[in-house]
């Protein structure tokens, strides 16, 4: 570690000086997250100093504001904000609304360069400052709240090595209220980037874009999106290999995966192992005499470079890594879409688990599963594999009378058709694996509600009526469908 490393435990108002006396301006760097700071996180905050400056009995007592960690960059006068942009950030809008013109914000205006260029940071800037005037404009109080500024405290840890001050965000993060593993992630990515300012900017803008998506097809809060995409999706899809594997990925899984496993020196390159993509040739006369033939317009193969399993490089490599598997998600279920093939996927996604409010782990497991296949193969037949994957899921459905999560991952464990389609040359090889299986329970089909309701949608979206066991036509019927389509 750099021998630089300094502790100061400034004032509010020292903080600022501090910061001044040297020479520096101080700012969100790049790669930091929007501002996320909710109304509920605001009023806490408020309610948090009406207590102290009410409660404190002794002159001179401090309200701590935790640890700001800095990284101090010599070369150009800048101090970035490694850690502590949410809590300053609230700290100076309530600072202005309260103090005006006397405020740091004015007051230190050639030091704070904060720029907030996205749309979720100047959303909840624009809502926190309404919500913070309402709540310091019409709320009686017994002390003057103005007066917490002179009684807030911070620890500061300022170094000179970006990757000293990264070191310090992880270890204090690893200890009581954790951040997302996606956050860690994209520090420690961004870091690896050589040489190259602009392209981290627009790394760190294309996360952004990715973790503010205004929707979360894994039925969770938008917010939650990119962290469900790593954990529901690529997390399995990577580690769920052979009948050995974890359930699911938790912060420390997700971080060895993404964070820890990815090589190191290579920079700014990105190497990619593109597979699933194939191409047709006839031969005449001679082997060394071949004519390649197009093919049909009707079947998109792969297109994107990547492969969902292979090796992955620190930093612009794990940025193009994620860019293109969210553009995969949001291509297969949530963007509006040309293909009919997709449309056709999305259409029995909808009617047979969504609209019978299948259990989210259900849904998931048929989200992961397309997207392994479409990794491969594309478009190339994915209404026949989603119809077979709903073979699959359905049929375990309807052997079990309570349908746990642990039923998805026991299959996978047994019949791992992740590992199957990796291996695969042709869609017909993963066809025929699954209709080799024998899913079928030989007890006698349970009934309960949930199982009724996928019974009635399998009816109706099939256009067939079967009083008998489904799970004896399960096959058949999804035959019969790509036959159709």
């Amino acid at each position: 570690m750099t021998d630089y490393i300094h502790v100061e435990n400034p004032s509010y108002e020292t903080l600022f000086q501090l910061i001044k006396d040297k020479g520096y301006t101080i700012q969100i760097p790049p790669y930091q997250r929007p501002y996320v700071w909710s109304n509920k996180k605001i009023g806490q905050l408020l309610d948090d100093w009406r207590e102290f400056l009410e409660s404190r009995s002794v002159p001179g007592c401090w309200y701590y504001m935790g640890t700001l960690i800095i990284h101090k960059n010599e070369s150009n006068k800048v101090m970035n904000i490694v850690d502590g942009q949410q809590r300053l950030t609230s700290i100076l809008l309530i600072d202005y609304i309260l103090n005006g013109d006397d405020s740091a914000l004015i007051k230190y205006s050639q030091q704070l360069n904060f720029s907030f260029s996205h749309h979720l940071s100047r959303q909840n800037i624009h809502s926190n400052l309404e919500y913070a005037k309402s709540q310091l404009g019409g709320k009686p109080s017994s002390v003057n709240i103005s007066d917490i500024f002179n009684h807030l405290k911070f620890c500061v840890i300022m170094t000179e090595s970006e990757d000293d001050a990264f070191t310090f965000f992880d270890s204090q993060n690893n200890r009581g209220i954790q951040p997302a593993a996606v956050d860690v992630m994209k520090a420690v990515h961004l870091r690896a980037i050589q040489n190259d300012n602009a392209l981290r900017i627009d790394c760190a803008r294309r996360w952004q874009d990715i973790q503010t998506n205004r929707s979360n097809l894994f039925r969770n809060s938008p917010e939650d999106y990119l962290d469900n995409l790593v954990d529901m999706a690529l997390w399995r899809i990577r580690r769920w290999k052979g009948k050995d594997f974890e359930n699911r990925s938790d912060y420390n899984s997700a971080m060895e995966e993404f964070a820890d496993n990815p090589l190191k020196n290579h920079g700014n390159t990105i190497c990619y192992y593109p597979a699933g993509s194939h191409r047709k040739f006839t031969h005449s006369h001679s082997l060394s005499n071949k004519q390649e033939i197009p093919e049909d317009d009707s079947s998109e193969d792969k297109s994107h470079l990547f492969s969902i399993r292979q090796p992955l490089y620190k930093g612009v490599s794990v940025f193009a890594f994620f860019d293109t598997y969210h553009t995969i998600a949001q291509n297969l279920f949530e963007k509006e879409t040309s293909d009919r093939t997709v449309r056709k996927v999305r259409e029995l996604y909808q009617k047979l688990y969504i609209d019978s409010r299948s259990s989210k782990y259900i849904t998931d497991f048929f989200i992961i599963m397309v997207m392994a296949y479409y990794d491969k193969f594309g478009s190339r037949e994915l209404y026949r594999f989603a119809l077979y994957t709903d073979y699959i899921i359905g049929t375990i459905r309807l052997n079990t009378y309570y349908l746990k999560e642990v039923a998805m991952r026991n299959f996978t464990r047994e019949n791992n058709i992740l590992d199957l389609i990796q291996i695969s040359y042709e869609p017909q090889e993963v066809f025929a694996y699954i209709s080799s299986l024998t899913l079928k329970d030989e007890h006698k089909k349970p009934e309960n509600g949930p199982i009724n309701c996928y019974i009635e949608a399998c009816k109706k979206y099939f256009g067939k009526n079967y009083d008998g066991d489904l799970r004896d036509v399960k096959l058949k019927w999804a035959e019969s469908a790509y036959e159709q389509f």
